[in-house]
């Protein structure tokens, strides 16, 4: 297998890993806050294989939240846009408010980067940064697990409408600062 194939399947088995793994093995050492649990995304008018502009809602319940340094137990997300969007190019940046158990809220800018095949679920992965409130500047690692099936409706003349699946997220605020790129 080389390098750069182990490179491109690496954030799926990832997140195959976190989906499916129990709280304590989830939990990254250096992680502020580790959360798994559910996902549902609906589209209006459904997706297709051609871009068009489509309303975009998400529901997400971390219903499983372990920090070291909250009190922290669980959050959602609750998503509500308009994109240009299709079943093959569904990579727009999206704004989120994560509210925490606690009554804190973080305000996430995540970026999809990546969509795998494993086993018979399709993995996306999104990275980002939390931009205010809790874990300010912390780097954002978010992953949608569905069944691959699923997506067999972006073939019918009403498109994908709706995916519910698990979910996984990661956030860790970096103790040395990252490098800037040279010139």
């Amino acid at each position: 297998m080389s390098s750069r194939h182990l490179l491109s399947i690496l954030p799926a088995l990832l997140a195959a890993i976190l989906l499916h793994a129990s709280p304590a093995a989830a939990q990254v050492e250096l992680a502020d806050i580790t959360c798994k649990g559910t996902v549902k995304q609906t589209w209006t008018p459904g997706l297709k294989l051609l871009p068009a502009d489509v309303r975009y809602t998400n529901d997400t319940d971390f219903t499983e939240c372990t920090s070291a340094s909250t009190g922290i137990t669980s959050g959602r997300i609750r998503v509500d846009e308009t994109f240009n969007n299709s079943c093959l190019a569904n990579i727009e940046r999206v704004e989120a408010v994560i509210e925490w158990s606690d009554g804190s809220e973080s305000t996430v800018s995540l970026l999809g980067i990546g969509v795998n095949v494993v086993g018979n679920l399709q993995i996306f992965t999104s990275l980002g940064r939390v931009t205010s409130g809790q874990f300010e500047g912390g780097l954002v690692s978010l992953t949608n697990a569905f069944a691959a099936r699923d997506f067999l409706a972006c073939l019918t003349p009403m498109g994908l409408r709706a995916l519910q699946g698990r979910t996984a997220l990661i956030i860790n605020t970096p103790s040395l600062p990252l490098p800037l790129p040279q010139p």
